[in-house]
């Protein structure tokens, strides 16, 4: 199935928000409420990897800000052979 939702104009990432250019972008894989995943690869360890950033820019202490580490801390604790 072809996805058809185009990429959020409200990403404005520059390579140097993305952990001193360790990461080139190089597609947009979904939206959802709170994000964008981004198809990105890790330059440093040659990987590939899905990004998600943030839509909206939100404070560091945040609801918003905070709902969206938790996620990816519980995320980054998942593992799985695919």
């Amino acid at each position: 199935m072809t996805s058809t939702l185009a990429a959020p104009a409200a990403t404005s990432l520059q390579p140097e928000d993305l952990a001193a250019n360790r990461y080139r972008i190089m597609g947009f894989i979904a939206k959802g409420g709170m994000g964008a995943i981004l198809n990105a690869k890790d330059v440093n360890i040659r990987r590939n990897v899905a990004m998600k950033v943030m839509l909206q820019q939100s404070d560091v202490g945040s609801p918003e800000m905070l709902r969206f580490l938790e996620e990816a801390q519980v995320t980054g604790q998942l593992e799985h052979p695919n």
